[in-house]
């Protein structure tokens, strides 16, 4: 089996670049110490190694901060994410009785419901903010063509 692809910082921090992200090494780590990215894995104990799964939850989190989504909102939706993921782990190994698995995952479908609705709130308002930005420049164009009809 071939190993897993790893990346430095740097070569990270360019990948996205590259794909139009606006983030610097310096964001990057702050993600990790504010907890909204697991810690890495370390070459030799110094160096952060990102893997393809680290680079995705960093886009993902990119993402999630460019429709307005607060750091501890952020990392509310990963703990959930993650809760999801014990629960099938542990009803897969017999650890919880179906019951048990059916009510917990009850309570974490309605939680994933609310976040839906909330990125939908989010978006919208993100939507409305672009058009009403486009409509300010529109408007500041019309108002210096009048000034210079005068």
């Amino acid at each position: 089996m071939k190993p897993a692809q790893e990346y430095t910082i740097g070569e990270v921090v360019r990948r996205l670049s590259r794909e139009g992200f606006d983030i610097s090494e310096h964001s990057l780590r702050v993600y990790e110490r504010k907890g909204l990215m697991k810690p890495v894995s370390r070459q030799s104990g110094r160096f952060r190694r990102y893997t393809e799964a680290d680079v995705r939850r960093l886009v993902s989190i990119l993402k999630d901060l460019a429709l307005g989504f607060e750091m501890a909102d952020i990392r509310q939706l990963e703990s959930e994410a993650e809760r999801i993921h014990e629960l099938r782990r542990r009803l897969a190994q017999g650890e919880i009785s179906k019951e048990k698995a059916r009510a917990l995952l009850e309570e974490l479908q309605f939680a994933k419901s609310c976040v839906r609705k909330y990125y939908k709130v989010v978006s919208a308002v993100k939507e409305r903010e672009k058009f009403f930005a486009d409509m300010g420049k529109d408007l500041e164009a019309a108002e210096d063509i009048l000034y210079r009809m005068r």
